[in-house]
C-alpha cells in the first residue's frame, strides 16, 4: 500500500484516467515481452545443448503426439546431456548411466524431490509421489517396512483371492472363442487388487461396472482439468493453482470425498476390532505403522539393492514387554497421520493401475506374437505346480524364465518412461553445471531402447536378462522402477501383483495372436502422472490440426485477451453478492486510488458512507470492514477459530517468515503458547533492569538538548531509545543508536526499515498479485540478504554462547531456550520486535510527550504524581510503574487519539478492524478529538463496550508484547518526567502532520524543547515560544 501510494505521488501527481491506461498498459506489455523471453536463456547459459523454444510455449510443440518418440529425437540430436522447455520450465535431460548413478544415488540430497505439482488437492497432495523434503523422509521410513518381504506374504492371499476372480472372467471368453481386449481385463484385475489391498474393500469391477469404488475411480482417470485452456496454463502457470481454488471442480470434491469418507470409515470398523480379526492388507499395515516405532533410515529406501528385511541396527529398537506396558498407559504417538494413511491408499491408484495393467497387457501381447517364449513360460509354470498348490511371495521367486520375461517386457514398455527430479539447488555433475530450479529428466525409454547397452533393441529377447547378462551390464541403463532412494516403494507388491496372475493365466490358458492384434502395437505416450500434458495434446489435436505460426499467435492472443478482460473484471462481485456495500472499484485496482494519501481518513469516510460493515477492493482483494463493536467481540473472541490468522505475505522470507505475526494455524499456536509465559508478571520483572538501564542511555542524551534548549525532534530520539531496547532485550546485545548512527546493528536495523519492495511497479503487483512472490524469488535483494544474515548471526552466535555458559551467568532475555521452540523461530521472534516494537512504541512515546507539551496542566499531574512516586521508589519496575494512575490514562489516551495499529486485518485480507474509527467514534467518546485522559477511570472503562478501545488488537490473537511496550513506555515517561518539562515551541505543529501507512506515525517529527526540572519538581510555564 505504501509503495502504491508513493509511485502515484511521484509519477501520477496529475493522473486522468486515459493518460493512467495508457501508461499501465504500456508497462503491462513491456512486462509481457520480457516474461514470454526471460526464462529461455537458462539452459544455454549452462551450456546445455536444445531446440530452439517459442516464446511462452517453451517446446511444447514438439510433443502434439507424446513424449516417447521426441524426447529420444532431442538426446540423438543434442547428446546425452541436453535439455528442452516444458512451457516455461528449463528441463535437463539427462541419458548418460553414469551420471544417472550420481544424480540418484551418491547425490541423492540435491535431487530428492519428484517434480512439484503446484495445485494438489488431498487426499492427492498428502501421496508418497507428492511429499517433499523431510516430510517424504518421515512417510517413505515408515512405509518401507510395509512392502518387506514378511508383508509381502501376507498380502499373497488378497492377490490370489482377486487373480482367481480374473481366471474366471477370461474363462468366459476362453469358451466363446472370440477375440477380446484383455488390457481392459487386466485393468479390471488391477482395479480389484487396488480395492482389496489399499482400500480394505472386495469389488469384481468387470462384473460390476457400477460398484462405487469402480465408477469414483473412473472418475479419477477420465479428469481432465480445463482442456481448451491448458496451454494458456503452460503459458503462465502461476494462474493453474489459484484458478483451482477459485473454480471448484465437482466431480474432483465427489471423488475424494468418496474415497476419504471410504477410507475413515474403514478405519473406524478396525479401530473396533479385537487385532487378531482385522484384515491383513496394506490399510491395516498403515494403521499398525500410526504406533508401530519400526521405521528404516535413508540408505535402506532402496528397494531394489538392500535385503529382504531392513537391517536391524537401522531399525528403532522394538520395546520389550515392560516397555510395551508403559507404551499403553502413555499417550501413542502417531508417527503417520490419518490424511496420509489415505494419501498413501490414493497413490495406489495414482501410481499402481496403469503401470500394472499396462505391464500385464504388454507381457500378454509379446508372448502370442511370441509362441515360443510363451511355451517355455508354460513347462515352467506346470513344473512349478507340479511343488506347489498356489503361489506366494516365495515360491514366485523360482520362476527364473517368467522373470526374465517380465523384465524384457518392462524394457521394451517401461510404463513410467520417462520420470522428473527437481533441481532444488545449484551443483556440478560429473562437471555438468545443473540450475536450481530447472528440473532433471530421466528418459528411461530412450535408455532402455539404447543399441549400446541393447543390441537388436526393438526384438524380445527374454535372455537378456540373465544373471551373466545382468552382470555385465550398466545397471542404470534399465530403470523400470526408478533407482535410488526415491525409487517405487511398491516395486515388490507390483511384481507379486503381475507374477501371481501371469502364474495362474498361463497355467490355464493359452493367449494367441489373431487378426485384430496390431503388430507393431500402436503406442499413446502421455503418463498418468502427466495429465495435463496429455491435455494440451489433445487441445493441438483436436482445434489447432494445422496450426502455423501466425495463426496459432492469433488464436492464442484471442484467448488471451478474453481472459484478461475476465481476470479483469470477475473479483469485483464478491461484496456486493454478500450484501456488503462499498465504493465502486476500477477493474485490476479496485479502490487503491482512494489511498493515494494513506488509509486513516479514507477508511473512516468509507464507514461514514456506507455503514458499520462495509468494504472495499485492495487490489484484487475484497476487504469487509467491520465497525460494529458486537462484531468484532464476536469476530475476535467468541469465532476465533473462524479468524486465526493475520493478513498473509505470500513472499517474507526468513527469519520474518518464522516470526509470530507470520505463522498460521496449528504453528503459530504451539509458537504463542510457548512465548506467551514470557511475557508473564515475573518474567517482565526480569526484563525492567534491562529497561533502565537503556532509559538512562535516554536520559543522558536528553539532558544535552536540555543544556542547548535549541527545538529538537524528540521522535527521532524515542527511535533511538526502542532500538536501543530492543538490541538489549530481544537481541542481547547493548547500543547507544544516538551516539553511534554507525553501529552495525542500527546500520542493518534501519536497512529494514528503508525497505521497499518494486516501487515502481508496485501497481502491477496489486493488478497482478501472483506476479510478486515470483519476481521476489528471481530477483534477490543483496541489501535484505545482508541484514536478514547479520540478524541470524548475531542471534545464533549469542545462543551458541549462553548455551555455553552456565545458567546462573545468563543474562535475561526473551529469547525462549525451550527446545520445544526451535533456532530459526527464536530468531524470528528477536526479528518480530523489530518489525512490531520499534515504530509503535517510538510513535506512542513521542506522541504522548506532544499531547503533554500541548497540554501543560495534565503534564503538571502526570509530573506530580511521578514525584510523589520516586518518594516511595527509588526506580520504576514492573511492579510499582501500576501504582501511577495518572499516567496509565495519560498513556491510554495517547493510544487512543494515535494507535499505532489503526486497522489490523485478522484473516487474511478480508476482514478489517478499524481501531483508528472505532477510537474516535462519537457514539462511544464524546468530543473524541479532544485529549482527555479521564477518559481511562475505572468507572469509565466500566461503562465503555470493550472492543472500541483496540490498540493492542483483542482476543487470542492480540499483541503478545502488550505488556513490555507498556513497560518501556512507562519506565521512560517516568524517569523523563521526573528530570525534565517537555515545551511546545514554534516548530510544534498543531494539529500534527500525520502518515497512515503501515502504523500512524508522524509525518515530519516531533520538534519541543526541554528543560531541566529543579529538585523540588517545581511547575513551569510552557507557553509557546513567541
Amino acid at each position: 500500500m505504501e509503495a502504491a501510494a508513493d509511485f502515484l505521488r511521484v509519477f501520477l501527481p496529475e493522473v486522468g484516467g486515459s493518460s493512467l491506461t495508457l501508461g499501465l498498459f504500456l508497462i503491462f506489455l513491456g512486462l509481457l515481452y520480457w516474461y514470454a523471453y526471460y526464462p529461455y536463456s537458462v539452459l544455454s547459459r549452462c551450456g546445455i545443448k536444445h531446440p530452439k523454444p517459442l516464446p511462452f510455449l517453451g517446446n511444447i510443440m514438439m510433443f502434439r503426439e507424446g513424449f516417447f518418440g521426441p524426447v529420444a529425437d532431442i538426446i540423438r540430436t543434442h547428446g546425452r546431456v541436453c535439455g528442452y522447455y516444458l512451457g516455461r520450465r528449463p528441463v535437463v535431460v539427462v541419458a548418460d548411466p553414469d551420471m544417472l548413478r550420481q544424480v540418484m544415488v551418491r547425490d541423492f540430497s540435491s535431487f530428492q524431490n519428484r517434480m512439484t505439482i503446484r495445485f494438489a488437492t488431498k487426499p492427492m497432495a498428502d501421496c508418497l509421489l507428492m511429499l517433499r523434503n523431510e516430510h517424504w523422509k518421515r512417510v517413505r521410513s515408515i512405509l518401507t517396512p510395509s512392502f518387506s518381504a514378511a508383508k509381502m506374504k501376507e498380502m499373497a492371499p488378497l492377490i490370489n483371492t482377486v487373480t482367481d476372480v480374473l481366471m474366471n472372467n477370461l474363462n468366459v471368453y476362453a469358451e466363446s472363442g472370440e477375440a477380446f481386449d484383455i488390457h481392459k481385463c487386466f485393468g479390471c484385475f488391477t482395479m480389484d487388487v487396488i480395492a482389496s489391498v489399499a482400500f480394505g474393500t472386495q469389488v469384481d469391477s468387470q462384473k460390476n461396472p457400477d460398484d462405487p469404488f469402480v465408477r469414483h475411480a473412473q472418475m479419477f482417470f477420465s479428469f481432465s482439468f480445463f482442456r481448451p485452456i491448458v496451454l494458456f496454463f503452460i503459458m503462465f502457470p502461476f494462474l493453474a493453482a489459484p484458478l483451482v481454488k477459485i473454480i471448484p471442480n465437482k466431480r474432483l470434491a465427489r471423488m475424494n470425498g468418496f474415497f476419504v469418507n471410504c477410507i475413515k470409515k474403514i478405519i473406524t470398523q478396525r479401530e473396533e476390532q479385537p487385532p487378531e480379526q482385522r484384515r491383513r492388507d496394506f490399510l491395516q499395515l498403515m494403521l499398525d505403522a500410526r504406533t508401530s516405532k519400526e521405521s528404516v533410515s535413508l540408505e535402506h529406501f532402496d528397494t531394489l539393492n538392500h535385503t529382504d528385511e531392513p537391517n536391524p541396527r537401522n531399525q528403532q529398537a522394538q520395546p520389550s514387554a515392560s516397555d510395551q506396558e508403559a507404551h499403553s498407559r502413555a499417550p501413542q504417538k502417531k508417527m503417520i497421520s490419518e490424511d496420509e494413511i489415505v494419501g498413501q491408499a490414493f497413490v495406489f491408484l495414482l501410481a499402481g493401475y496403469e503401470t500394472s495393467s499396462n505391464t500385464l497387457g504388454f507381457t500378454c501381447y509379446l508372448l502370442a506374437i511370441n509362441p515360443e517364449c510363451q511355451h517355455k513360460v508354460q513347462e515352467e509354470v506346470d513344473e512349478f505346480f507340479t511343488r506347489h498348490e498356489s503361489p506366494d511371495y516365495t515360491n514366485v521367486q523360482e520362476l527364473k524364465y517368467l522373470d526374465m520375461v517380465v523384465c524384457e517386457a518392462l524394457r521394451l514398455y517401461p510404463p513410467g518412461f520417462r520420470f522428473a527430479r527437481d533441481i532444488d539447488q545449484d551443483c556440478v555433475v560429473n562437471g555438468q553445471f545443473l540450475p536450481k530450479g530447472a528440473s532433471l529428466e530421466i528418459p528411461a525409454g530412450f535408455l532402455h531402447y539404447d543399441p549400446e547397452y541393447w543390441p537388436e533393441p526393438q526384438k524380445f529377447i527374454p535372455e537378456r536378462f540373465t544373471p551373466e547378462a545382468k552382470a555385465n551390464r550398466h545397471p542404470f541403463v534399465y530403470l523400470p522402477f526408478g533407482a535410488g532412494p526415491r525409487n517405487c516403494v511398491g516395486m515388490r507388491l507390483a511384481q507379486l501383483e503381475i507374477k501371481m496372475a501371469l502364474i495362474h493365466l498361463f497355467h490355464k490358458f493359452n493367449i494367441v495372436a489373431c487378426t485384430e492384434t496390431k503388430v507393431p502395437l500402436e503406442l499413446k505416450s502421455s503418463s498418468t502422472l502427466q495429465s495435463v500434458m496429455e491435455a494440451a495434446a489433445d487441445f493441438l489435436n483436436v482445434f489447432l490440426p494445422e496450426a502455423g505460426g501466425s495463426s496459432l499467435t492469433l488464436g492464442l492472443f484471442l484467448i488471451f485477451l478474453g481472459l484478461l478482460y475476465w481476470y479483469s473484471y470477475y473479483p469485483y462481485s464478491v461484496l456486493s453478492r454478500c450484501g456488503i456495500k462499498h465504493p465502486k472499484p476500477l477493474p485490476f485496482f479496485g479502490n487503491i486510488f482512494m489511498f493515494r494519501e494513506g488509509l486513516f481518513g479514507p477508511i473512516a469516510d468509507i464507514i461514514r458512507t456506507h455503514g458499520r460493515v462495509c468494504g472495499y477492493y485492495l487490489g484484487r482483494n475484497p476487504v469487509v470492514v467491520v465497525a460494529d463493536p458486537d462484531m468484532i467481540r464476536q469476530v475476535l473472541v467468541r469465532d476465533f477459530s473462524s479468524f486465526p490468522n493475520r493478513m498473509t505475505v505470500h513472499f517474507p522470507t526468513k527469519p520474518m517468515c518464522d516470526s509470530l505475526l507470520m505463522l498460521r494455524n496449528e504453528r503459530w499456536k504451539r509458537v504463542r503458547s510457548i512465548l506467551t509465559p514470557s511475557f508473564s508478571a515475573a518474567r517482565l520483572k526480569e526484563m525492567a533492569p534491562l529497561i533502565n538501564t537503556v532509559t538512562d542511555v535516554l536520559i543522558n542524551n536528553l539532558n544535552v538538548y536540555a543544556e542547548s534548549g535549541e527545538a529538537f525532534d524528540i521522535h527521532k530520539c524515542f527511535g533511538c531509545f526502542t532500538m536501543d531496547v530492543i538490541a538489549s532485550v530481544a537481541f542481547g546485545t547493548q547500543v547507544d543508536s544516538q551516539k553511534n548512527p554507525d553501529d552495525p546493528f542500527v546500520r542493518h536495523a534501519q536497512i529494514f526499515f528503508s525497505f521497499s519492495l518494486f516501487k515502481p511497479i508496485a501497481l502491477i503487483f496489486l493488478a497482478f498479485p501472483f506476479l510478486a512472490a515470483p519476481l521476489v524469488r528471481l530477483i534477490p535483494n543483496k541489501r535484505l540478504i545482508k541484514m536478514n544474515d547479520f540478524f541470524n548471526n548475531s542471534i545464533k552466535k549469542i545462543i551458541t554462547q549462553r548455551e555455553e555458559q552456565p545458567p546462573e551467568q545468563e543474562a535475561h532475555s526473551r529469547a525462549p531456550q525451550k527446545k520445544m521452540i526451535t533456532e530459526d523461530e527464536i530468531v524470528g521472534q528477536a526479528f518480530v520486535f523489530l518489525l512490531a516494537g520499534y515504530e509503535t512504541s517510538s510513535n506512542t512515546l513521542g506522541f504522548t510527550c506532544y499531547l503533554l507539551a500541548i497540554h501543560p496542566e495534565c503534564q503538571h499531574k502526570v509530573q506530580e504524581e511521578v514525584d510523589e512516586f520516586f518518594t516511595r521508589h527509588e526506580s520504576p519496575d514492573y511492579t510499582n510503574v501500576q501504582e501511577l494512575k495518572y499516567l496509565d490514562m495519560v498513556v491510554c489516551e495517547a493510544l487512543r487519539l494515535y494507535p499505532p495499529g489503526f486497522s489490523f486485518l485478522p484473516k487474511g485480507a478480508s476482514l478489517e478492524i478499524p481501531a483508528g474509527f472505532l477510537h474516535y467514534d462519537p457514539e462511544h467518546w464524546p468530543e473524541p478529538e479532544r485529549f482527555i485522559p479521564e477518559r481511562f477511570t475505572p468507572e469509565a472503562k466500566a461503562n465503555r463496550h470493550p472492543f472500541v478501545y483496540l490498540p493492542f488488537g483483542a482476543g487470542p490473537r492480540n499483541c503478545v508484547g502488550m505488556r513490555l511496550a507498556q513497560l518501556e513506555i512507562k519506565m521512560a515517561l517516568v524517569r523523563l518526567f521526573h528530570k525534565f518539562n517537555i515545551v511546545a515551541c514554534t516548530e510544534t505543529k498543531v494539529p500534527i502532520e500525520l502518515k497512515s501507512s503501515s502504523t500512524l506515525g508522524p509525518k515530519n517529527g516531533i520538534f519541543v524543547k526541554i528543560t531541566r526540572r529543579n529538585s523540588g519538581g517545581v511547575r513551569f510555564n510552557s507557553t509557546p515560544d513567541d
